[in-house]
């Protein structure tokens, strides 16, 4: 029986940071403690505090770990999961106050914030159909799917809803053209490729979240009769790539 979760955040900066062999040392300290069947590791996407990493979220708790290393990891299992005590060195120090903070939902950084695209980002497993499924995935296609593809774009169009990508031309208005256009096939083309120096919005979804991403292309090729999607993205994210394949 599962009693508790350790939350691994496996975004980019947290890889880099030594995420992996972090992770390896609590699979190790686990084994070491017979506690192997007792707690699920679950590597996420990013968490979005990437100067923190590597970071792990232990739950029920939800106690906050943060710039773990291959040297202190093993006191997360050694002390707070068989011990029951909190790693305080471990723990987030409030700026401003200086005091220890135990979970995200006390850091500002985290309380200040109300995540929509990315609300997925740091709380499931990328890879687990399940987990996106446990969070609402895919109810919204099923719900397209109910509707005419008409009726689809015009929930579009009065939702104001517009592109990201600088133009802010309406997302209604280019599923509806397309829709309208002679010609066939279509597809529906995912632009997963940022030009903005130093950003990386698409990358986060796609690494974090991919499954939102096909339940959106989905939608979007039901609405415009498209009968093929393809995801552009480029190779400079190849964790992106692995994940969304």
């Amino acid at each position: 029986m599962i009693r508790n979760q350790l939350l691994v955040c496996a975004g980019g900066a947290c890889i880099t940071s030594g995420e992996k062999s972090v992770k390896d040392v609590l699979v190790k300290e686990l084994k070491k403690n017979g506690i192997e069947d007792e707690v699920q590791i679950i590597e996420t996407g990013c968490m979005g505090a990437c100067d923190l990493g590597p970071i792990v979220v232990v739950y029920p708790e939800g106690t906050f770990y943060q710039k773990v290393t291959v040297e202190n990891a093993g006191l997360i299992v050694n002390e707070h999961l068989v011990k029951g005590r909190t790693v305080s060195e471990l723990l987030y120090t409030e700026p401003t106050s200086e005091k220890k903070v135990e979970t995200s939902g006390d850091i500002p950084f985290y309380t200040r914030q109300v995540k929509r695209v990315l609300r997925n980002c740091g709380v499931i497993d990328p890879l687990s159909i399940e987990e996106y499924i446990a969070r609402d995935g895919y109810f919204a296609l099923g719900k397209a799917l109910e509707m005419t593809p008409d009726d689809i774009i015009g929930v579009v169009l009065d939702s104001g809803l517009r592109g990201r990508g600088g133009a802010g031309f309406p997302t209604g208005l280019k599923w509806k053209a397309t829709r309208e256009a002679t010609g066939s096939p279509k597809y529906v083309v995912c632009n997963g490729d940022e030009g903005d120096p130093g950003a990386f919005m698409d990358r986060s979804v796609l690494e974090g979240d991919p499954h939102s991403i096909i339940e959106a292309m989905a939608i979007a090729g039901y609405a415009i009769g498209a009968e093929q999607g393809y995801m552009y993205v480029r190779a400079e994210y190849p964790l992106a790539i692995e994940r969304f394949e």
